[in-house]
């Protein structure tokens, strides 16, 4: 099982920040449709973003997925127990690497967002 520290973890999360905004500006300046799915957990990443999209002549839609701590817990631990590991279950998520991100958690308030809320009863039965 790897386990990831999260001065490694956050250096590869720079990269791939950087990584998306380079690719993101070429879709805009071809001016076509880009959908961006990042966690976008601080309001200033957010905003770099929302500028970024602005300035290069596109349209964004801040939409925030509005889920239960418990329910994100639950479903951190399931993706670990996967014997079968994908992009999004790659890496063990310690519970201190989790609770960190849980802490900083800016939630988008008054930012322009579409609020999503999950319901636990519709997904009833299933792992993810």
């Amino acid at each position: 099982m790897d386990i990831i520290e999260p001065t490694i973890l956050q250096t590869a999360l720079n990269r791939l920040f950087h990584i998306h905004q380079v690719r993101a500006c070429s879709c805009f300046d071809r001016t076509q449709d880009a959908i961006l799915v990042l966690s976008f957990a601080f309001r200033e990443s957010r905003n770099e973003w929302k500028d970024l999209i602005e300035k290069s002549g596109g349209r964004w839609v801040l939409a925030y997925l509005d889920v239960s701590v418990d329910e994100l817990r639950r479903r951190v631990r399931a993706r670990n127990q996967l014997a079968v590991k994908d992009g999004d279950s790659a890496f063990f998520v310690t519970d201190e690497i989790l609770e960190s991100f849980i802490a900083g958690f800016e939630r988008p308030i008054g930012e322009g967002e579409v609020v999503l809320r999950l319901h636990n009863e519709l997904n009833t039965g299933t792992d993810l």
